[in-house]
Order: C-alpha cells, then sequence, then structure tokens
C-alpha cells in the first residue's frame, strides 16, 4: 500500500498535514532496518556484553529476583517475594 497516502492523505480526523507530513517521515526513515529491534532483542547475548560493564549493576527479572554485583564485584542474587 502506498506509505503517502495511508499516513498523509487518508489521515485522521484532527491529524494536521504538517503533523502527518513529519510521521510519514518518520515511517519511512525505518523501510530497510524495521527489523534490527526484533533482532536485536533476541540475538542479544548479555553474558557477553556484561562482563564489561565496570560499573555496578542491578538487573530485575520477570521472576522478581533481583541480581547483580556489589560495589566489591561480588555476584549477588537476591530473591524478593
Amino acid at each position: 500500500m502506498n506509505r503517502w497516502y495511508l499516513i498523509v492523505i487518508n489521515r485522521s480526523e484532527g491529524v494536521s498535514l504538517e503533523r502527518a507530513a513529519k510521521i510519514f517521515l518518520e515511517d519511512i526513515h525505518s523501510l530497510d532496518k524495521s527489523w534490527y529491534a526484533y533482532n536485536a532483542v533476541w540475538t542479544y547475548v548479555p553474558e557477553e556484553r556484561f562482563p564489561l560493564i565496570k560499573q555496578p549493576v542491578l538487573i530485575s527479572t520477570a521472576s522478581r529476583n533481583v541480581v547483580g554485583k556489589d560495589t566489591n564485584g561480588q555476584k549477588r542474587s537476591t530473591a524478593r517475594c
């Protein structure tokens, strides 16, 4: 479908032409790279990257456990209920 027609010509009531044109420009910027974010989420290997972080970190997981390093660089894991 023609992106210009969909976003600008067929815009919702109340959306100005200027706003629709800006939305169109934002939309076409990612045409050949629209899969980058999805790919990054599923291929990122934190186990390889996290050791490169030099400051203390705290990571909250979906299971409500907290994993991180204390100020001495020691790994710590604390379960929270």
